[in-house]
């Protein structure tokens, strides 16, 4: 099995266990009976299961899996929803698959989509057990590190995602105080305008 068959098979085991709690974890705290401390125990629990899995180290807390790692996943996937709506063909995996279904979104609703997954079919949201060949603790050891810089990656391409969407939010409140105080755009907020790719989203905000 390739790496990267079971590194979206772990993907899944997390999705599972979000799909699982997602009338907690998105509840709405003022239409239903959830408290913040039910959707808190529940992300600590989609966090140990990450956890097991080795998607995350046991130096990280619950938030890190809602706000970087959940949502930058739902991130991709809605982005590749929105490329496809503009008329290009996306692949969607087994990942976007169970995502769409935590969302409640089905990819094949928006527009021709070119393959729905571009990985081995999973049958089950789980880890399979599989029987693997006895290995020296040299080759364990190397595999071990290797999966660990694999984690490494995808944890800090997640952080870049991240700081983007939190620069981006921090930019809009500055076009709304500029918008308020009747100023011109300053460097700040220019590239919200001038960026194609954030352009409309911008206008929008500006006519809320």
């Amino acid at each position: 099995m390739s790496k990267r068959v079971q590194l979206v098979q772990k993907k899944l085991v997390v999705l599972k266990k979000v799909y699982e709690l997602k009338s907690t974890l998105f509840a709405s705290l003022k239409e239903s009976n959830v408290t913040k401390t039910d959707k808190e125990e529940g992300w600590k629990e989609v966090l140990r299961v990450a956890q097991s899995v080795g998607l995350v180290n046991y130096t990280k807390n619950w938030t890190f899996v809602r706000d970087s790692l959940y949502s930058v996943w739902k991130s991709r996937t809605l982005s590749k929803r929105e490329n496809v709506k503009g008329g290009s063909k996306q692949k969607f995996d087994a990942v976007d698959d169970m995502i769409m279904k935590i969302i409640e979104v089905d990819p094949l609703s928006v527009g021709k989509v070119e393959d729905v997954a571009d990985v081995e079919s999973v049958a089950e949201y789980d880890v399979p057990e599989t029987s693997m060949p006895t290995e020296t603790p040299s080759r364990k050891r190397k595999a071990r590190e290797s999966d660990e810089h694999e984690y490494d990656i995808e944890e800090k391409i997640l952080n870049v995602e991240l700081m983007r969407v939190k620069i981006y939010k921090a930019r809009l409140k500055c076009l709304a105080l500029e918008r308020n105080l009747g100023v011109p755009l300053s460097e700040i907020t220019k590239p919200l305008l001038e960026d194609p790719n954030n352009a409309d989203d911008t206008k929008l905000f500006l006519l809320k």
